[in-house]
């Protein structure tokens, strides 16, 4: 009887145990997926940013040159 009860209690606290990883193991790529939207969206930021940049010089050299011109028309 002792030991029918010992293997119900092993069996119990490895499906217990099985039961955990489980969810540990879905938690832990929730987390990941999370953190590459975030690291993603992150990135889509500082792209869109650096465009911005890149177009405010392509205007300031624009402006710039027709300025030149103006003064000093190429010949």
């Amino acid at each position: 009887m002792k030991s029918n009860n010992g293997f119900i209690l092993i069996e119990v606290s490895l499906c217990i145990t099985i039961t955990m990883i489980i969810v540990c193991l879905v938690f832990g790529v929730k987390q990941l997926e999370v953190m590459h939207r975030s690291s993603l969206d992150l990135y889509n930021e500082e792209d869109e940013n650096r465009y911005i940049q890149i177009l405010r010089n392509r205007n300031e050299c624009e402006i710039e040159c027709t300025t030149k011109e103006e003064i000093q028309p190429l010949t």
